[in-house]
């Protein structure tokens, strides 16, 4: 069934916001449905996004073996792409995909759209994913960070800004400065550069 001919009983009763890998829409190739396609960009008060969850599924060589994290902290932000409801049949393979995470309910006044038209989106509790396998000793997974920067891009120019200002690798540096580090030469430039699927 496409997205504009479904019906009320096809969704679920929770929205959820999507801060990592999911940020890019092959990353949703696996799924019933590509519900990014109703994807709202939204800010997110209250979570620090962190490369310190110690990856499940995903490839790693030594040290690298960070995926993006969400931990609680009352003076920080993030962004994220708000999925107002997801369908039933994907709400329970998405928590299979996110099986590293507890899905934790956020507070809808601490939810900030980009467009003020879409604020009439929360008709249902909605939650993000918080890690379970927490490590301040791991460095980024390379190609898990190419998929992240991607899909930052994807949401357009400042989404990706807000993504790399509002992010930190486990050792407390800013995203910023890791990926500047990475331009000049401390990994391949290849995982920072780019406009792919811009819009």
């Amino acid at each position: 069934m496409d997205a504009d001919q479904s019906t009320e009983r096809d969704f679920s009763d929770v929205g959820i916001i999507v801060y990592g890998s999911l940020l890019y829409p092959d990353e949703w190739d696996d799924l019933p449905h590509p519900s990014y396609e109703r994807g709202i960009r939204v800010r997110v008060r209250g979570y620090k996004r962190i490369l310190n969850n110690e990856a499940d599924f995903r490839s790693y060589t030594g040290m690298r073996r960070a995926v993006l994290n969400v931990v609680p902290d009352p003076d920080a932000w993030i962004n994220g792409i708000l999925v107002p409801r997801l369908y039933d049949d994907e709400k329970g393979e998405l928590i299979d995909r996110e099986s590293g995470y507890t899905m934790e309910e956020v507070d809808s006044d601490d939810i900030e759209f980009y467009d003020s038209a879409r604020e009439d989106a929360l008709s249902v509790p909605v939650k993000i994913a918080v890690g379970e396998k927490q490590r301040d000793d791991i460095l980024p997974i390379p190609g898990y960070l190419k998929i992240c920067l991607k899909g930052a891009r994807y949401w357009g120019t400042d989404f990706y800004d807000d993504f790399v200002h509002s992010t930190e690798v486990a050792t407390g540096e800013t995203l910023e400065r890791y990926l500047q580090e990475w331009g000049n030469g401390k990994e391949s430039p290849e995982y920072v550069h780019g406009n792919e699927n811009e819009r």
